[in-house]
């Protein structure tokens, strides 16, 4: 974990297939373990939060900062021919929209109403 302020921050590996389907990962926290969600989809770099699970505010014990989780999407090496093959026949389904990054926000959807 590394301290930002009042903000605790992990980063969790998370698997390339798992990134692609979504799943769900143990991680651990103040409190102990906690289930984080990798949504379908996941990029690299991307983060979620679980609010009120950080550091306790100086001076209040109510109020606490949020523990926030980077997820490192795990590119596997040294496959075989057949899981190779795998990943080659899905390149092969893959079209421009599937291989387009999921954009939320407000700059993600000004980003696709410009593209």
């Amino acid at each position: 974990m590394i301290r930002d302020g009042k903000d605790l921050i992990t980063v969790i590996p998370v698997d390339a297939t798992k990134a692609i389907s979504g799943d769900t990962v143990e991680a651990g926290t103040l409190d102990g373990e906690d289930e984080i969600e990798v949504p379908a989809g996941t990029q690299p770099g991307a983060e979620t939060a679980l609010k009120g699970k950080g550091l306790p505010q100086l001076g209040t014990s109510k109020r606490r900062g949020n523990h926030r989780f980077v997820f490192n999407v795990v590119i596997p090496a040294n496959l075989s021919e057949e899981q190779l093959k795998l990943v080659n026949d899905l390149d092969g389904t893959l079209t421009e929209e599937n291989r387009r990054p999921k954009e939320s926000g407000l700059f993600g959807r000004f980003r696709r109403t410009r593209a």
